[in-house]
């Protein structure tokens, strides 16, 4: 219950918001913009996760991991709040 509790509030902060404010601010590029939020949700945190377990442990690491992206995810998804000053058209 607890993981599936943790990866919902995961997918929901690394998906949901930066998806959409993305493709607000990339609306000819909807595609590529998705993809590379995807991408860079998951690879990211898939690398950072198997450097920390091994360095310090994996129980120590899963706490550390949960909050610095607690806290990250937090501040990324109110910065996406804000309305972009111009939309760049690539």
């Amino acid at each position: 219950m607890n993981y599936g509790l943790l990866v919902g509030l995961g997918i929901g902060f690394a998906y949901g918001a930066p998806i959409a404010a993305c493709n607000k601010w990339f609306p000819d590029k909807k595609g590529l913009v998705t993809g590379l939020v995807v991408f860079g949700s998951n690879a990211l945190g898939r690398i950072f996760w198997g450097l920390l377990g091994d360095k310090i442990g994996r129980a120590k690491a899963l706490t550390i991991d949960f909050l610095a992206c607690l806290i990250a995810l937090l501040i990324i998804s109110g910065l996406f709040f804000i309305q972009p000053l111009f939309i760049i058209s690539i």
